[in-house]
C-alpha cells in the first residue's frame, strides 16, 4: 500500500494524466463535481466549467430512466465496481459508443462514483463481444452436467470437458488429437462424417 504522503500526488497524476475520461459523480447531486481534461476534450466542451454547468445532465442516448439510474447506482454500491457499455453523446449531440467503469466510494457521508470511460471503436466492441462469448462458452463447457467432446471435420477430438473424460475413462487431455472412433461403437464410428 502507498504511504499517505504519496497518495495525493499519485491520485492527482492518475486523474490529470489519464488517457481516458475520469470524473467524480455526486449521486445526490446527480451530476459530476469535477472531470479531467480528457473528459472535456472527449465530450467536446470548451472547458470543465462549461461541462459542469451544462443543464443537460443526460450523457446516455437514450437517457437512463430514474429507475434504471437508481438500479445502476445501487448495483455499483453493492458490488463496489461495475462496468458496462453505453451509447453516449458529445456536447453537440453526436453519439459515440463508450465503455464505462463505475467505482463506488463515499466522502464525508456523500455517495460518489468514480466514472472512467473510453470511446470504443467498432473493432474494440467486436473484440469485447468475442471475449464475452468465449467466456460464456468456456463456462458452459466447463460446468456442463453432460460430457462434451468437440471434433474437427476429420473426426479428431479437439476439445473435451472433464465429465467426458470421466465417462470414457480418459483424462481429457488424453483424448485430444485422437479419432472419435476410439469412443463410439464400430458400426456408428465408421460413419462419423455423416452424423
Amino acid at each position: 500500500m502507498l504511504s499517505a504522503s504519496y497518495t495525493p500526488i499519485i491520485a492527482n497524476l492518475l486523474y490529470t494524466h489519464s488517457r481516458e475520461f475520469v470524473g467524480i459523480f455526486d449521486v445526490a447531486l446527480g451530476w459530476f463535481t469535477q472531470v479531467n481534461p480528457v473528459a472535456v476534450q472527449l465530450l467536446g466542451y470548451p472547458s470543465e466549467e462549461a461541462f459542469l454547468t451544462d443543464p443537460d445532465h443526460s450523457l446516455r442516448v437514450p437517457p437512463w430512466t430514474v429507475a434504471e439510474w437508481r438500479d445502476l447506482c445501487e448495483l455499483t454500491q453493492r458490488e463496489g465496481h461495475h462496468e458496462l457499455e453505453a451509447s453516449l453523446r458529445r456536447h453537440h449531440g453526436d453519439p459515440f459508443h463508450a465503455y464505462l467503469r463505475l467505482t463506488h466510494f463515499e466522502v464525508e457521508g456523500r455517495v460518489m462514483l468514480l466514472v472512467c470511460l473510453a470511446e470504443q471503436s467498432p473493432l474494440q466492441r467486436a473484440e469485447r463481444a468475442l471475449a464475452h462469448s468465449v467466456r460464456r462458452f468456456e463456462a458452459v463447457f466447463t460446468n456442463a452436467t453432460i460430457g462434451i467432446i468437440v471434433c474437427d471435420k476429420a473426426g479428431l477430438m479437439v476439445s473435451a470437458n472433464e465429465l467426458a473424460g470421466q465417462l470414457f475413462g480418459y483424462a481429457p487431455a488424453a483424448l485430444l488429437g485422437q479419432a472419435v472412433e476410439v469412443l463410439v461403437p464400430d458400426a456408428t464410428g465408421r460413419h462419423h462424417e455423416q452424423l
